[in-house]
């Protein structure tokens, strides 16, 4: 990720340049400690390495290494002042002790022993407040845990089961109780900026006269949710909380429709003012959606790589990751749901040449499948067990060989006895140019289907395609399961 270096803050150029300013006038000498990150490892072994760490969402990687030499301690370089967050360090033993740096140097004795209790922060407001606060949580858990015990037990009578409810809940209420006691004494520290985006947000009440009250608090929630991050502090950027929030706002929050999830993304990256959670927000989404686990997402993808490669504000991507984007953009762009597939024609078993538009189906499923690659294999059998069910839903299917061995290919469609689709593939031949031209010229084929696996989105095998009678994609890359429920919601939502 970054390396860091030594770096002044702007605080301390700012004292440098007055030293300058002195000596020039007094012929004075004045100096400026550097900022360090002191660890004491009072029980560590010469050899051992010592890793110096940061966060970057929920994501960890190493900043500096040094080989424990003796002495007693080791000491790294403070990260740049203006990338608050969370950081760690990383013992021989993988142990992660993990501190706050809010700009100023930090100083801790790390000893053997479980967290929290083997760390004591010397230096370090921020780091103090945090290790403060996980100790007081574990002295929670430890009030927890008799609790806990009595509501595991099955000899537990319900008045000793309701017992320990409330007692859990009144322990509850002392962790909201000392939250708030460090955001009320410490507005401006990290802990604060943290706490406050990891407090709950619960549904509002719905007032009198809202015609749809479920819409209306459903809506709110959206508009709240957001309201406990911060965009303008980078610190945001450094805690694994921020992951956390966007996995669960866009995953399990935001129903799964491309335009909407593509607005709401846009929304948030537009209210970072600061220039590091602009960054991970734009990095976060378009990762997240590049190859999407939920039918036609990658629609995110492409708009917001496609806007802000656009705006050339993308010079933190490398060069070649951002070039590989921009052509992954381009080719997913004729296959995005609610584009129109081309009439694919291409060659049966037997030789003759096959299109689309010879479907006559309200709904059309595209199959692009491997004769070598056993998932495809059991999707294509799945399909052929519910043939039935899917003629009754009129969808015709329209399977096309990936593997560009035909007669591989033959023998499988033939030892399946797979009549419930439309066998297409191309053969070796077709990719000689003067087989292409001869072939598009008497208006066999056309270029897309020639070029299909370029044309079409198949990262990976088998890819399927459902389309309505007009070749519009409704849906794609699902598995064959889905396909009975998305044809009937789609039916429905048409009114057939």
């Amino acid at each position: 990720m970054h390396r860091v270096v030594s770096r002044l803050n702007v605080r301390m150029l700012v004292i440098g340049a007055v030293c300058a300013f002195l000596a020039a006038v007094n012929s004075a000498h004045c100096q400026v400690a550097e900022c360090r990150i002191e660890v004491r490892l009072p029980d560590a072994q010469p050899g051992d390495s010592i890793f110096f760490t940061e966060f970057y969402g929920d994501s960890q990687f190493a900043l500096d290494t040094v080989r424990y030499q003796g002495g007693g301690r080791v000491s790294f370089a403070c990260p740049p002042a203006n990338q608050p967050g969370r950081y760690s360090v990383v013992l021989q033993e993988d142990k992660n002790v993990d501190f706050l740096f809010a700009g100023s140097p930090v100083s801790m004795t790390i000893r053997s022993g479980p967290l929290p209790a083997c760390v004591t922060i010397e230096e370090g407001e921020d780091a103090k407040l945090m290790y403060d606060y996980m100790q007081f949580m574990d002295d929670m858990r430890e009030k927890r845990a008799p609790f806990d015990a009595v509501l595991s037990s099955e000899s537990t009578s319900p008045e000793e089961k309701n017992d320990a409810e409330e007692s859990i809940i009144a322990l509850g209420t002392e962790v909201l109780a000392q939250q708030d006691v460090i955001m009320v004494e410490h507005p401006a520290s990290l802990m604060s900026v943290y706490l406050k985006m990891v407090n709950e947000v619960e549904y509002p009440e719905v007032p009198d006269g809202v015609l749809n009250p479920e819409e209306w608090a459903t809506e709110e929630y959206r508009r709240r949710f957001w309201e406990r991050v911060d965009f303008s502090n980078p610190a945001v950027v450094r805690d694994p909380i921020i992951t956390m929030l966007l996995d669960y706002y866009f995953q399990s929050v935001l129903p799964a429709i491309p335009g909407l999830v593509h607005s709401e993304a846009t929304g948030l990256i537009a209210r970072a003012k600061d220039a590091s959670v602009k960054r991970y927000l734009i990095e976060y989404f378009i990762l997240e959606y590049v190859n999407p686990s939920v039918s036609c997402m990658d629609e995110v993808f492409v708009k917001i790589f496609d806007y802000h490669d656009g705006l050339d504000d993308l010079e933190w991507m490398p060069a070649e990751n951002r070039r590989e984007f921009r052509q992954l953009s381009d080719a997913l762009k004729p296959n995005l749901c609610g584009a129109n597939l081309p009439d694919l024609t291409l060659q049966s078993p037997s030789g003759d040449w096959r299109s689309l538009s010879d479907m006559d189906h309200d709904f059309r499923l595209v199959v692009i499948w491997d004769s070598e690659c056993e998932h495809c294999v059991e999707q294509m059998e799945a399909l052929n067990v519910m043939q039935d069910l899917l003629a009754s839903l009129d969808v015709g299917v329209y399977a096309v060989g990936y593997d560009f061995h035909p007669e591989g290919w033959r023998d499988v469609i033939r030892q399946h006895a797979w009549d419930f689709a439309m066998h297409v593939s191309d053969v070796p031949a077709m990719q000689d140019q003067a087989v292409r031209d001869s072939l598009l010229l008497n208006g066999l084929t056309n270029q897309e289907s020639l070029g299909f696996r370029e044309y079409l989105d198949i990262r990976t095998t088998p890819k399927l395609y459902l389309l309505d009678a007009n070749n519009k994609i409704i849906s794609k890359g699902m598995g064959a399961e889905a396909v009975p429920d998305l044809v009937r919601a789609r039916a429905q939502g048409s009114g057939r």
